[in-house]
């Protein structure tokens, strides 16, 4: 038997065969990979060693599926890439130790502020660490009065969900946007503010709180961070080159102290351990802005894989070990482009 018996979660992404293929060379000949997904025909399915079809990470019933798999596939980690699933599985954590397998994410304390942007903003702030100028809105007759109080004072301004993931439910509001369109093929909706008050008199936003923020600036980046009880192993700044992250077209890498900085400043802050990913934006001033911080891998943390960075490797190894790897940035950017790719199985 395999000495590394590692069950992956949402393997049905964009680059899930890529991250099943980086899991298995973290430690050549040595991990047996069970991947989980919602859709059975997803490719990733085709390159593990053993697929699971499990329900969506919200339902009830996902845990209880989870933990069956753990006992018969004697699973001894458990990476969960899926923010839904991250949350089911945290709080959980002390059974899923019992058994004898590690959930490689962070602790459900954490991840009860991170998961929710109005408390990771209001506790960040506390601590000093920059996030974009917000306010909570309570109902359509709140939102009518600060949208436009934000409009006035920044001619823009963004509306978002609190616990919405992958730009879900954001909408851009713009002087400059002449009509509504999809950013950058995403799910995130920029448009006019007339466009935007019909929306509210049409009561077609959904539920409420939400969280009104001013607006922020390309480019974009995400920092795939690994740590142990609050201190930095890995932190890896990766600029966006589609800025809505969605789909993915790549990335360039390179090392930004001021990012870097970032990082450790908020993995210190939440004493945070394992894998997880922050955002990043720009305001009008170029300063560096937390957008959100997800509880789980990035779904494109294979660009910093592609660059050198055992991420996998020291993820397994992160109890057992006191020294890492270091120092692995170019001394040159790089740049990551997904291409495509023939599986034969």
């Amino acid at each position: 038997m395999k000495n590394y018996r590692v069950l992956i979660t949402a393997i049905g992404g964009f680059l899930g065969v890529k991250n099943i293929e980086n899991l298995k060379k973290a430690k050549p000949g040595e991990i047996y990979v069970v991947g989980v997904d919602a859709d059975e025909t997803c490719m990733g399915s085709k390159v593990c060693d053993k697929f699971f079809k499990v329900s969506p990470g919200e339902k009830k019933e996902y845990v209880s599926e989870i933990i069956n798999i753990i006992e018969k596939e004697k699973i001894n980690f458990i990476l969960p890439c899926s923010d839904e699933e991250a949350i089911s599985l945290a709080k959980q954590k002390n059974k899923i130790n019992n058994m004898g397998a590690e959930l490689l994410c962070v602790d459900e304390s954490s991840i009860e502020v991170i998961s929710d942007k109005l408390k990771t903003y209001e506790f960040l702030k506390s601590k000093k660490i920059e996030v974009p100028f917000f306010n909570e809105v309570y109902d359509y007759e709140d939102l009518k009065i600060k949208a436009m109080q934000y409009y006035k004072n920044f001619s823009s301004f963004v509306l978002k969900e609190t616990k919405a993931r992958g730009n879900r439910g954001i909408y851009v509001v713009d002087v400059k946007n002449e009509k509504e369109s999809h950013f950058n093929s995403s799910r995130e909706v920029h448009t006019n503010i007339e466009n935007f008050q019909k929306k509210i008199f049409n009561r077609e936003l959904g539920k409420f709180p939400k969280l009104i923020t001013e607006k922020l600036y390309e480019p974009a980046f995400d920092i795939d961070v690994l740590a142990r009880k609050g201190k930095v192993i890995h932190a890896i700044p990766r600029e966006r080159i589609n800025p809505a992250g969605v789909p993915f077209k790549g990335n360039i890498i390179r090392k930004n102290e001021k990012l870097i900085h970032i990082a450790e400043k908020v993995t210190k802050e939440l004493n945070l351990t394992y894998l997880f990913d922050i955002d990043i934006m720009t305001n009008k001033n170029g300063e560096f802005i937390i957008c959100e911080i997800n509880p789980r891998p990035s779904g494109s943390v294979a660009a910093s894989i592609a660059c050198g960075f055992p991420i996998y490797k020291d993820l397994l190894d992160l109890k057992n070990i006191n020294k890492f790897s270091s120092n692995i940035f170019s001394k040159k950017d790089r740049k990551v482009f997904p291409v495509t790719d023939c599986l034969v199985i």
